[in-house]
């Protein structure tokens, strides 16, 4: 897509220049040159039209600009690895352009990582927990590689939504306080965290019928009474490793 874009531009570039008027194939030109800079930076996070109603990519957004400058590891990093992070994940699509997908291609299940104990600020894990069977496992490896303090963001699809059962691979299926078994029992799992932010969200249409705030003001009575009735989308869960 970046290439054809690219194409389009040089061929936009000939159409500008035989423009009669200098000031405008001026103009064509320099605001040629600034799409393709946009084109050939790929590291920049540009989120999907912000809706009215609280979402997983302000979340996001709000995230990349925190940890910017900080060591960022993005777990599972599929074709879109966060901005600034380094990627690892063992898939790489050929459709895709390589410097948008993993940096360390390695098998996240085969223990440990390749990388050193308290290497990273910030760890990110996108719709991957719920492929991958060991949870108390990559739970354990994600705190090992987090420096003391650091921070875990976990997005999983939530139990209630009929995409989180859709998918051939899903193994899990996580409410918004699954993760908290890892916390204060560091004896049992061989990791300790501490929950610093958590949110359930929903389509815009839940929201407008206000139930919508009922999971995210009263998580656990909206999971336990009305998640199957007004079905959430995902929820992301926002640890601290605790060493």
């Amino acid at each position: 897509m970046v290439a054809q874009a690219s194409r389009l531009c040089i061929f936009l570039e000939g159409q500008a220049a035989r423009l009669p008027h200098h000031s405008i194939y001026e103009m064509a030109s320099t605001n040629l040159g600034k799409l393709k800079l946009e084109l050939q930076t790929p590291h920049r996070y540009n989120p999907p039209p912000m809706r009215l109603f609280p979402n997983v990519h302000r979340r996001r957004a709000r995230l990349v600009e925190e940890f910017h400058g900080r060591k960022i590891l993005d777990v599972g990093c599929g074709r879109k690895k966060l901005a600034g992070a380094i990627g690892m994940d063992h898939r790489v699509r050929e459709s895709v352009a390589k410097d948008l997908q993993l940096d360390i291609n390695h098998d996240l299940l085969s223990f440990p990582w390749p990388m050193e104990d308290n290497s990273f600020d910030l760890v990110h894990c996108s719709h991957v927990l719920e492929h991958l069977p060991p949870t108390h496992l990559m739970m354990k490896e994600m705190w090992r590689v987090l420096k003391p303090g650091g921070k875990l963001f976990i997005e999983c699809p939530h139990f209630s939504w009929v995409e989180a059962y859709r998918h051939y691979e899903h193994c899990h299926f996580f409410t918004v306080q699954s993760f908290d078994y890892f916390c204060g029992q560091k004896d049992f799992y061989g990791c300790d965290y501490r929950v610093v932010k958590r949110e359930i969200f929903f389509d815009d249409i839940t929201y407008c019928l206000l139930a919508g705030f009922l999971g995210k003001w009263f998580p656990r009575p909206y999971e336990r009474h009305f998640a199957f009735i007004f079905p959430a989308s995902s929820f992301y869960v926002m640890l601290e490793a605790v060493k």
